[in-house]
């Protein structure tokens, strides 16, 4: 599997965790959301943990169960996840 560059997905959201705000290393702080994507269309199933961070991560408005579309994501691992 592709562990960095970017990626188009669809997938159903699964679970969407409240803003939160993170300290930045300058002092600042920033919103952050995460969201996890399933993709049932293979056998195996994929999923992706979604980071949306600033004004998009306070407007996002989507719920456990909509459908959403990502086109040209970056996809990268963090601590090795």
């Amino acid at each position: 599997m592709v562990q960095e560059g970017t990626i188009d997905f669809i997938g159903v959201i699964n679970w969407v965790d409240a803003t939160q705000d993170i300290k930045l290393k300058n002092g600042t702080s920033k919103p952050k959301r995460t969201i996890e994507l399933l993709d049932n269309s293979s056998s195996n199933g994929l999923s992706i943990v979604l980071t949306v961070w600033g004004d998009q991560s306070t407007y996002f408005t989507g719920e456990v169960g909509n459908v959403v579309a990502i086109k040209g994501a970056k996809l990268s691992l963090y601590q090795g996840r």
